[in-house]
């Protein structure tokens, strides 16, 4: 199940600079909403990610 939740998130954040920190909530393994992603000074980073079909 992690493996699933993690997987766009993976390929994603290594390309972001932008993009310090991750976190996971139970409404991101839920599928009720995205990970949340941080900068270094902690500001919250819009999760911009489009699955392609």
């Amino acid at each position: 199940m992690i493996e699933s939740v993690l997987l766009d998130i993976m390929y994603e954040i290594p390309s972001r600079s932008d993009v310090w920190r991750v976190e996971i909530t139970a409404d991101t393994i839920n599928g009720e909403a995205p990970p949340l992603l941080f900068d270094r000074a902690g500001n919250p980073v819009p999760f911009e990610f489009e699955r392609a079909a």
